[in-house]
């Protein structure tokens, strides 16, 4: 009869107890899955985006404020020598040296509105006297807003940089006479002042101060 040694027997119960524990936790784990319980995990964090203003209403209140700018210039043009060739004040000097094509622009953009007869076409056919007038014509517009209920408004610089007159145009419809104040080409900036005698709806500027990144700026 053989006799196993003790130090086998002590390792053979080490084996059965370590099988006996992974049967258990098995069982304890499968347990779990089965009765449905989930192990417990960090909720997400969700941002809502914000949605996008509608600026209606602010339209709505500084529409009394805003102005067109109507901008007239003197333009020096040469006289008629029935060429039909013009100089460059006229804005025709990027065209090709083609008569007809010149009188024709000059025809349709209206040089000389202030005297000559009319065509058969309907068009104005323009003479020496035309050609010589230095009243100021329409060269741009553009246009703005009061800043100050005395008359003070601002616009862009390019609108007003050529002019040497400036007519200003209310939401309701009425011309008022400006003179220029200042411009800042580097900031397209330009201050005109309308004396009207009356008080003008006006924009008043926000606390920049109070203002942060991501903020809606109008």
């Amino acid at each position: 009869m053989n006799v196993a040694p003790s130090s086998y027997l002590r390792t053979r119960k080490r084996l059965l107890a370590a099988a006996a524990s992974l049967a258990i936790a098995g069982a304890i784990g499968f347990g779990a899955v089965a009765t449905g319980t989930a192990p417990v995990l960090a909720d997400a964090v969700r941002v809502e985006a914000p949605q996008v203003p509608s600026f209606a209403d602010v339209v709505e209140r500084v529409s009394p404020a805003v102005v067109s700018v109507r901008v007239k210039a003197k333009i020096q043009s040469t006289a008629d020598d029935g060429s039909g060739q013009m100089d460059d004040e006229d804005g025709l000097g990027n065209l090709p040296d083609n008569p007809q094509l010149r009188r024709f622009f000059r025809e349709f953009r209206g040089f000389g509105d202030q005297g000559g007869d009319q065509g058969p076409n309907g068009m104005r056919r323009f003479g020496h006297r035309d050609r010589n007038n230095d009243q100021p014509r329409p060269v741009a517009q553009g246009s703005g807003f009061f800043i100050s209920d005395d008359g003070y408004l601002v616009t862009n610089n390019h609108v007003v940089e050529e002019g040497t007159a400036f007519t200003v145009v209310t939401n309701d419809g009425k011309e008022l006479d400006a003179k220029l104040i200042g411009t800042d080409p580097r900031t397209d900036l330009a201050v005109l002042k309308v004396d009207d005698g009356n008080k003008f709806t006006y924009v008043d500027f926000a606390d920049d101060s109070k203002v942060r990144v991501g903020d809606w700026v109008v």
